[in-house]
């Protein structure tokens, strides 16, 4: 989910109560706790396995948009800075929530180490590939169908290619690295200490792209004769607006408090369905043709992402560009920068509370998805950096894809 900009701030007609098209969804959440319930107590155990699996997954495109909807709520009682800073830190629940899961598994059940870190490594390079070609291309072609050529700053797009690039690199090296290392600096556990030198790299890259995105760190407004800054800095703008957020607290404080129950609701209900999914993946893999790479490369991003697919088509659509293409390319870059290295600091956590450090999770990914997610990013920057994209892009995103998808689940093995 998308980091929340002021420009998101300042759309009306994106907030506010009403009918939300996902709400009918919701019955799936607690109908997925119901059905692993009876697959695992009832009288025929086992025999509802592919029940829970398909709706607990469904169930992630209510939980997405209701964390969504929670965190916007929020937002009108805080400052735009900790607005932000709330889409940054619950964008992303569903998929920690799922990594932490499998991790967790991993070392539960040592059997299916490797299926559960190709899930798991699939995830994060999927979310990537997802945003950027599915969640993207799909608004773009349906927006610019209706309303012709979309326009938008390059100098935003820019930014988001090169976090892209930094992310890329930062997966590629260790699976380089390991590629051509000896079979001796393979076995010795090298790759562990790298992948967790890059982990700390990256998450301090994203605490960057933070300060830089949502605090404003070090920009100042050029005076108006151009030799000149002015005294007003976005952070001084904030302390400003900081009387008006203390009293819109005041005013409806209760308001103010449903939005943080129902914002810990939301992530609790998806740490829950987490559980639920990756406890009923491994039967799901064995009996069907799905493989660990699809599931973590297609299925599992397809469903974690519904909500940015809502938030950028309905931005393309209101030809608010701008926010479409800050919402797809956040939260591109969230995972990578966010996620990933979280998710190689618990790994080292479960090693150190199970004493089993031989296990945890490193930074060496298949061939195919590093490729792939190298080539997204180089499209990527190929769509944007012109300041404009029409259908024919739109389609062309979707239609690689597409190609990524069959290679996917048709790629045999693990």
């Amino acid at each position: 989910m998308a980091l929340a900009t002021q420009a998101s701030r300042q759309a009306p007609e994106r907030t506010g109560g009403g009918f939300r098209w996902w709400y009918p969804l919701a019955l799936t959440i607690p109908a997925a706790g119901v059905l692993f319930y009876l697959n695992r107590y009832g009288d025929n155990p086992g025999s509802l396995t592919y029940w829970v699996f398909g709706v607990s997954v469904v169930s992630l495109i209510p939980l997405a948009n209701w964390i969504g909807a929670s965190t916007e709520a929020l937002g009108h009682y805080v400052s735009d800075r900790a607005a932000g800073l709330l889409d940054a830190s619950f964008g992303n629940v569903p998929e920690l929530a799922i990594g932490i899961f499998l991790l967790y598994h991993s070392f539960a059940h040592p059997g299916s180490l490797e299926s559960d870190h190709t899930i798991l490594k699939g995830l994060i390079i999927g979310s990537v590939i997802n945003n950027v070609l599915l969640v993207l291309g799909a608004s773009i072609f349906i927006a610019a169908l209706r309303h012709g050529r979309l326009r938008y700053s390059p100098e935003s797009a820019s930014g988001f290619s090169s976090m892209l690039a930094l992310a890329v690199v930062g997966l590629a090296l260790p699976t380089l690295a390991y590629s051509f290392a000896s079979k001796e600096v393979q076995e010795s556990g090298a790759i562990e200490a790298v992948s967790l030198g890059v982990g700390v790299i990256l998450i301090i890259s994203y605490i960057a792209y933070i300060g830089s995105s949502v605090f404003h760190w070090r920009e100042k407004v050029a005076g108006e004769e151009g030799d000149e800054e002015s005294e007003e800095t976005p952070a001084a703008r904030q302390e400003i607006a900081a009387p008006v957020t203390a009293t819109r607290i005041r005013e409806d404080r209760f308001g103010f408090w449903i939005s943080i129950v129902s914002l810990a609701a939301a992530t609790l209900a998806t740490v829950l369905i987490a559980y639920i999914l990756v406890e009923e993946t491994d039967v799901v893999i064995v009996n069907t043709a799905l493989t660990p790479l699809s599931v973590g490369l297609i299925v599992f991003p397809i469903f974690c992402n519904v909500g940015e697919f809502a938030g950028v088509l309905g931005s393309a659509l209101k030809r608010e560009t701008e926010l479409m293409m800050d919402i797809a390319g956040s939260s591109a870059v969230q995972v990578p920068l966010l996620v990933a290295p979280l998710l190689i600091f618990f790994s080292y956590a479960f090693g150190a509370l199970t004493g089993t450090p031989a296990i945890n999770l490193d930074f060496v990914f298949q061939v195919f998805p590093l490729i792939a997610i190298g080539l997204v990013t180089i499209v990527y920057a190929l769509v944007s950096l012109d300041g404009e994209s029409t259908w024919l892009e739109g389609l062309q995103l979707i239609a690689i894809y597409a190609l990524v998808a069959v290679t996917a689940l048709a790629l045999p093995g693990r």
